[in-house]
């Protein structure tokens, strides 16, 4: 084992361990990785910065600058008045409409973007309806993670992927390449998670 070798595992079990007790912010820590194995020489300037000027993060971030501006224009209060007016107090369609919805709009952009969306309408309509806020969260969650693979745009995943098999002359993946395996794993959860998964999950006040 080399010494650059080991160096770079302490480093990685101190972020592991930094992260793990919650003591200073996932960005700060992941910055100050990025910083540290610069100063140590285990990356170049170039190599250090490279991830700034990747086309993934680019659309990442755009992706997550657009889920803001539909919260910030009232968009999600509109959304949640018209779930509710369409489910009522029903608290089985209302969480299949919370699922539909939150399926439906993270296959075209980054789950954890419609997820940042959705959380906040999932819990107005538990305050006004009374219904437990878990009862909607976890569809919401569950809904995004399982429509991460029916577009490119869908998870951040993807589009690194994507991104760096061009570094290997190959051709990047397609917006709907992935469709065809992404929505039957998409229909299979959705149903799985309405009848059985929910039933499931804990209340807890």
């Amino acid at each position: 084992m080399t010494f650059e070798i080991l160096l770079l595992i302490i480093i990685l079990v101190a972020a592991l361990i930094l992260f793990s007790i919650e003591y200073v912010s996932a960005e700060v820590i992941g910055l100050g990785v990025m910083i540290v194995l610069l100063l140590t020489g285990l990356l170049t300037p170039q190599e250090a910065f490279a991830g700034f000027g990747s086309d993934a993060v680019i659309l990442i971030l755009g992706l997550l600058i657009m889920t803001a501006g539909l919260v910030r224009t009232g968009a999600v209060d509109v959304i949640g008045r018209l779930i509710l007016r369409r489910t009522g107090e029903n608290p089985n369609r209302m969480i299949l409409m919370v699922m539909v919805g939150a399926a439906g709009l993270s296959a075209f952009m980054s789950n954890t973007a419609a997820t940042a969306f959705f959380v906040p309408i999932a819990i107005g309509l538990a305050n006004r309806t009374g219904v437990n806020s878990a009862r909607l969260l976890m569809p919401v969650a569950f809904a995004s993670i399982l429509s991460s693979s029916v577009t490119l745009i869908s998870s951040s995943s993807n589009i690194i992927v994507s991104g760096v098999i061009t570094r290997y002359d190959l051709a990047p993946l397609g917006l709907f390449e992935l469709t065809l395996v992404g929505i039957p794993i998409l229909f299979a959860g959705l149903v799985y998670m309405y009848f059985i998964g929910r039933r499931m999950i804990p209340v807890r006040p």
